[in-house]
């Protein structure tokens, strides 16, 4: 009988990696600082006006560097725009109104400077209760764990009647949502954009994203009517830059849906 040949395994030795070596720096060149490109420049810093010189003043002192120079830049086309009849849109997110900045945009609506809103879900809720009580924006924090945030009663049943009135007029959910607000006389209509603009009939759409608002959590909450009113939006929308030509677009605080 043949004897089995008894083996050993060797425990294989863990190979370790070769130190990383700095990396040479002898054929780098380098070239003369007179001859390089600059984007900032001491002839372009900010000034420094007197008080009493204004905000004209003030506005021209900004630097002319980067930020500095694209708002310089976009003051010269909103002015070159209505000057020439041309339509301006502010396209926004929620913080705008948060931030307290609805009052600016009525005031260009009514000079006729601001010619389209165009507002994601969440802004359409903030202008709603701004609306409705003159305060909005919940603690997220304090109300996530019991489940309350959002669940303001009144804010998921506007947005539900507007986009059911939205549907049903063909008038999409921005212009519902305003003429309701100036319908139900909400005691702070007049610092609510979307109800300036229904009374001025300047176009001011809204863009839902199904799921990205509280008021989509509400028993009454009509997914079909939230979305073709949005949708009759985005056509309003499409109108608007069509003729946009020679005109502004602003898209101020929306990262992701509005552009």
């Amino acid at each position: 009988m043949a004897r089995k040949r008894r083996t050993t395994q060797k425990s294989a030795t863990p190979r370790r990696p070769k130190p990383v070596e700095p990396i040479s720096l002898a054929g780098i060149t380098t070239t003369p600082f007179a001859g390089r490109r600059h984007l900032v420049n001491v002839d372009r810093f900010a000034g420094t006006p007197a008080p009493e010189d204004g905000v004209a003043a003030f506005i021209d002192s900004l630097p002319g560097i980067l930020a500095g120079q694209a708002f310089h830049n976009l003051v010269q086309h909103i002015a070159t725009a209505r000057r020439n009849r041309r339509g301006v849109v502010v396209a926004m997110g929620a913080h705008v109104i948060k931030c307290g900045l609805s009052t600016v945009l009525i005031d260009l609506m009514k000079r006729e400077i601001v010619t389209g809103l165009v507002l994601n879900g969440a802004g359409a809720i903030h202008d709603y209760e701004i609306a409705l009580g003159g305060r909005t924006s919940e603690d997220v924090a304090d109300l996530l764990d019991d489940g309350s945030f959002g669940m303001a009663g009144e804010t998921g049943a506007a947005l539900a009647a507007a986009a059911e009135r939205g549907v049903r007029e063909g008038r999409g959910l921005g212009n519902a949502l305003g003429w309701h607000i100036i319908e139900q006389k909400c005691p702070y209509r007049a610092k609510s954009l979307l109800a300036v603009a229904a009374g001025l009939n300047v176009p001011a759409t809204v863009h839902v994203a199904i799921g990205t608002d509280t008021v989509h959590m509400h028993p009454n909450a009509m997914g079909a009517a939230m979305g073709e009113s949005s949708h009759i939006d985005f056509r309003i929308a499409c109108s608007v830059v069509a003729g946009l030509a020679g005109g502004v677009w602003m898209n101020v605080g929306s990262a992701v849906i509005l552009p």
